[in-house]
């Protein structure tokens, strides 16, 4: 799915969170968790309601709790053979939605409008692989229970020869927009005049779809992205593509990122409810089980923090 035009067609994903005699998550919704209590099924894996932690939660969302994530960017979120939201981001927020005892939904936006849904009061949580910065804090509270980062993707034969950042000057890199990778270019800028080189140019675009089909293209010659997204990109364009990653050092490419589930700034005790919900899945287990599900395991974080970046 090309999302350039998202503006004139959202999908409207609502999920339910049935007993777990009932149906599965990614049926039409019904009300879930709700506060009487009962067993969540997401796939092969049963949540149920915490009641000190559902406790938490701001009586204003006891009729559910709206989320929103930008797909297709496998394998936080992404569309199914059936044109529904599946992937990590997905599953983490039904999970957290259970404990809290609430029923849940998600819409599929375009990741730039993300944080402007949930300021226009729309949504209430965005689970959409989106990292924690200073400057995004202005804006949202930041949940952060993984680890993310980024890695390079070129054409299959690397025919720039792109090792690393350092590469980049006098190349095109392809960006989404409202990433976080615009700042981590500029830092370049300095360097690569200061080296006599050319400065990266570098073309926006509204999702990562069409940032690939550029690189693919040759409009670019180097897309930058999360490095958890591009195996899935590799593996979908046999033979036309190579990643490009960060030494040992830096596992999780060279700008490490945390993140999770974001909510509007002003609503603190929502995000309060959320960090103990992802912590309490954290520790018995069942985030492990999803990270797990989606192979990658190793960014789930031991402890959840809130507004504390990286970088």
């Amino acid at each position: 799915m090309k999302l350039a035009a998202i503006g004139a067609s959202v999908i409207a994903v609502s999920l339910a969170l049935t007993g777990c005699g009932g149906s599965s998550a990614g049926s039409a919704a019904a009300d879930a968790g709700s506060s009487s209590g009962g067993a969540v099924k997401i796939g092969d894996i049963t949540v149920t309601k915490d009641a000190k932690i559902a406790a938490m939660l701001p009586k204003k969302y006891q009729e559910g709790l709206r989320f929103a994530t930008s797909a297709p960017y496998a394998p936080w979120e992404t569309l199914d053979s059936n044109n529904k939201l599946v992937g990590l981001d997905i599953d983490t927020g039904q999970a957290m939605a259970a404990v809290l005892g609430v029923p849940y939904s998600i819409t599929s936006l375009s990741f730039d409008g993300l944080i402007p849904a949930v300021q226009a009061g729309k949504y209430d949580v965005i689970t959409s692989s989106m990292s924690d910065s200073k400057a995004r804090e202005e804006m949202i509270n930041s949940v952060n229970y993984s680890e993310q980062g980024n890695a390079l993707l070129v054409q299959a034969g690397n025919p720039q020869h792109i090792t690393g950042m350092d590469d980049l000057c006098g190349h095109i890199v392809a960006r989404q927009t409202g990433d976080v990778f615009g700042a981590l270019i500029d830092k370049l800028q300095g360097p690569c005049q200061a080296a006599g080189k050319r400065p990266v140019e570098v073309k926006t675009y509204p999702s990562t779809s069409a940032a690939l089909l550029a690189l693919k293209s040759g409009e670019a010659q180097v897309q930058i992205g999360g490095a958890d997204i591009a195996k899935p990109l590799i593996a979908a364009n046999p033979g036309a593509l190579q990643l490009i990653t960060a030494p040992a050092s830096l596992p999780f490419g060279w700008s490490p990122q945390v993140g999770g589930a974001q909510t509007l700034k002003s609503e603190t005790e929502l995000a309060k409810a959320l960090a103990a919900a992802a912590q309490k899945l954290i520790d018995d287990g069942t985030f492990k089980k999803l990270f797990d599900k989606y192979e990658m395991g190793d960014h789930l974080m031991p402890k959840v923090t809130v507004n504390e970046p990286m970088s």
